[in-house]
């Protein structure tokens, strides 16, 4: 089940510079180019590629396989490179001080005891059941971003599941899934960590696997499966709501706002595919006051922070841009189905930004959707 390692002599790339035209990090930063790294690699400069601040760089947001006629995976390579550089010991900068990867390594040490429930309490869970509900690092993204409460997302997720009949289990010995660490060169860590979280969902009996995270659920759905056949489904609690609301399991009033927009997170639209489930939704809770922005669904733009290894003045602008995007439908919430993506756009809020983005929220469907559930 191994990931075939990718080199760039496997790319059919044929040099056509629609990769880089699309490319968010082009927009901010022209000398950007993945077309002309791509060259760099099939001239055997792939090294140098290794040495250099560039490889990353990349936002990993898939939006130049969208573009590229040959379907060439230029993020595929970013992320063979990566591992090579950190074989190297060649890293990034980053603005937490590798926080987020310095916990996921933690976790990885299966001698070390995980006390991640205490936001459950008076919720109702189970210790062995066919679904598991997969919370990610929600527990600690508390202490460690200051802006909002993300429990409140796996709150709301839990609130949702038991409504909608399903009594999920949850289990003190789930870890990360190991994101950051594989898109940034540590796949040792996400081996141990893939290793742990299989051997935890499995013991409990359980089937399907629901989490709220767009980047858990790739990591789980696409990345846990090149490590092992998953004795388990996974599924978006995104995907799971929409269909549990057309068959009648969960209703939800019309809640009066003056307007919500949806932005696509990279892994739930362009590495997924799901784009209508989340529309769904909201238009069930907010209807006629939900409104498109210009650039949705495959051509939505990324958050512009890529697992956690950039964050600059590049990345502003393109929080900058979209935010203002979201603010011209008239919408004064915007609202996705990745954590991740209300982190970095929260951060911006909160933070200095290029100029204030006036009377915008950034929350998460599962929030909207909870308050909105008929008793």
């Amino acid at each position: 089940m191994s990931r075939k390692p990718i080199s760039a002599s496997d790319l059919p790339c044929i040099q056509c510079n629609k990769c880089t035209h699309v490319c968010p990090q082009n927009m901010v930063d022209p000398a950007f180019t993945p077309r002309g790294y791509l060259l760099q690699a099939l001239m055997g400069e792939g090294a140098e590629l290794e040495a250099g601040p560039e490889v990353w760089r990349c936002l990993t947001c898939l939006k130049c396989r969208e573009a590229c006629p040959s379907s060439t995976d230029w993020v595929g390579l970013v992320r063979e490179l990566r591992h090579n550089a950190k074989g190297k010991d060649q890293c990034f900068e980053c603005k937490h001080g590798h926080l987020v990867q310095i916990l996921q390594r933690m976790m990885a040490n299966p001698a070390i005891e995980q006390k991640r429930l205490g936001w459950a309490e008076g919720l109702e869970f189970a210790d062995r059941g066919e679904w598991f509900y997969f919370t990610g690092c929600l527990p600690y993204f508390d202490n460690m971003f200051t802006f909002g409460s993300h429990t409140s997302i796996a709150k709301a997720t839990l609130k949702l599941l038991n409504a909608g009949g399903v009594v999920p289990v949850l289990s003190n010995q789930e870890r990360c899934c190991g994101y950051e660490c594989l898109w940034n060169g540590d796949r040792e860590t996400f081996s141990k960590l893939a290793k742990l979280n299989i051997e935890t969902i499995a013991a409990t009996g359980a089937k399907k696997v629901v989490t709220s995270c767009a980047e858990c659920f790739h990591t789980l759905k696409a990345d846990y499966a090149e490590e092992r056949e998953l004795p388990f489904e996974v599924v978006h609690s995104v995907t799971l709501f929409a269909q549990w609301a057309r068959e009648g399991r969960l209703r939800f009033r019309k809640t009066p706002t003056p307007g919500v927009t949806y932005h696509d997170p990279c892994r739930l639209g362009r590495y997924e595919g799901i784009y209508d489930a989340p529309r769904e939704l909201l238009k069930g809770v907010a209807g006629d006051s939900f409104k498109e922005m210009e650039r949705i669904r495959g051509d939505a733009l990324c958050c512009g922070v890529g697992n956690f290894s950039n964050c600059d003045s590049n990345t502003k602008f393109l929080q900058h841009d979209r935010l203002l995007e979201a603010r011209r439908t008239g919408a004064e919430v915007m609202v996705t189905t990745c954590p991740k993506c209300r982190i970095h756009y929260g951060c911006y809020l909160d933070g200095r930004p290029i100029e204030p983005v006036e009377n915008l929220q950034v929350r998460d469907i599962t929030e909207i959707a909870a308050e909105a559930l008929e008793p």
